[in-house]
């Protein structure tokens, strides 16, 4: 697994050019590496040791980036936003004290805006030109409750308005799942299937992933019409535009609900090739949403949770290269410790 190569069309990211690729449920020793840099070159993970506590750590969520920084949101048992400079090596953390579960992270006049998925609510922390300040506020309270009650996981900017997705803890496949303007109060697009990533594009188009239906849709706000959407495979959650394609991320189906507790069985596929909700990929489509390539990810991790496109304006000073061979000793290690930790119980019944 050490030797898995890539293989992407020339086309899809130029010299230089990186995409960032967070990943997330990863456990202990997976949370080493939760951060993926796609580059033309194939994946590497960020050297993220510096940060990352795996007796803690459960991998990284929402990405941001503004012009000089990145942000992380490092999802565990102290929740926090990292940020990163232009050479995406770590400067500062900030653990908000009123942040659980934390999700999404969106951006807009010096403050940071965080999706406290836990409590249903949205923070918002000062953070002029890089630079964290003062404790977080409570920006918006979708519910009072200590609990995720409506599963509020995704927001972004668009013009004057803070924008969030949501789907709730009810019954599986309901369409109780929106799109919801955070200024207003107002549902923007309803009946959706657990949406996720939330993206602005610019000319009042926002993008967002219906991820039990394995989509990527477009959606054109202030107007009547229909969503544009493309029906892919896998739990899509996370997705960015280049310029050139839109990159949806697909993850393996989750047969545990995080917000239920419940088994739930994964959909039927007749592909030839295997079930490709049991695996998860890097979807590159075409302006008009046809895709362009399809890239397993599978060797890499089994969640996606956001996608980012940086451009050229940053580099990564320190990955490590063997990014499907740090996976698979990841994965022995978190084994081994589970089965150290079930002997010691055992032993201790004894």
């Amino acid at each position: 697994m050490g030797g898995v190569k890539l293989s992407l069309p020339s086309d899809l990211l130029l010299p230089g050019e990186i995409i960032l690729v967070s990943c997330c449920n990863l456990g202990g020793f997976g949370s080493r590496y939760s951060l993926a840099v796609l580059t033309a070159a194939g994946v590497a993970w960020l050297d993220l040791d510096d940060v990352v506590d795996p007796s803690t750590d459960k991998g990284i969520a929402g990405l941001l980036a503004t012009e000089r920084h990145c942000f992380l949101a490092m999802q565990g048992k102290n929740p926090r936003i990292v940020r990163l400079g232009d050479d995406l090596r770590t400067s500062t953390q900030f653990e908000p004290k009123r942040a659980l579960d934390i999700h999404s992270l969106a951006e807009r006049n010096g403050s940071i805006y965080a999706a406290s998925t836990g409590r249903n609510q949205i923070l918002a922390i000062g953070c002029l030109e890089g630079h964290f300040s003062g404790e977080e506020k409570v920006l918006y309270s979708a519910v009072s409750s200590d609990k995720n009650l409506i599963h509020l996981n995704s927001l972004c900017i668009a013009g004057d308005d803070l924008l969030f997705t949501m789907f709730g803890t009810m019954r599986p496949g309901a369409r109780h799942g929106a799109v919801v303007n955070a200024s207003t109060g107002a549902t923007v697009c309803g009946r959706l299937l657990d949406p996720h990533s939330l993206t602005y594009l610019g000319d009042g188009v926002v993008a967002f992933c219906e991820s039990l239906t394995g989509s990527f849709c477009l959606l054109k706000l202030d107007e009547s019409e229909e969503l544009r959407k493309a029906h892919l495979s896998g739990y899509t959650r996370g997705c960015c535009f280049t310029g050139r394609h839109f990159v949806v991320g697909s993850s393996r189906w989750r047969h545990k609900s995080r917000s239920l507790g419940s088994f739930r069985e994964a959909p039927v596929s007749d592909d030839p090739h295997g079930n490709p909700w049991q695996r998860s990929a890097l979807y590159f489509l075409n302006p008009d949403l046809t895709v362009a390539h399809r890239l397993d990810f599978t060797h890499f991790a089994p969640e996606i949770y956001d996608v980012i496109y940086l451009g050229t304006r940053f580099t990564a000073a320190r990955v490590f290269h063997d990014a499907a061979a740090r996976r698979l000793d990841a994965m022995y290690d978190e084994i081994h410790r589970v089965g150290e930790s079930a002997n010691r119980y055992f032993y201790k019944r004894a």
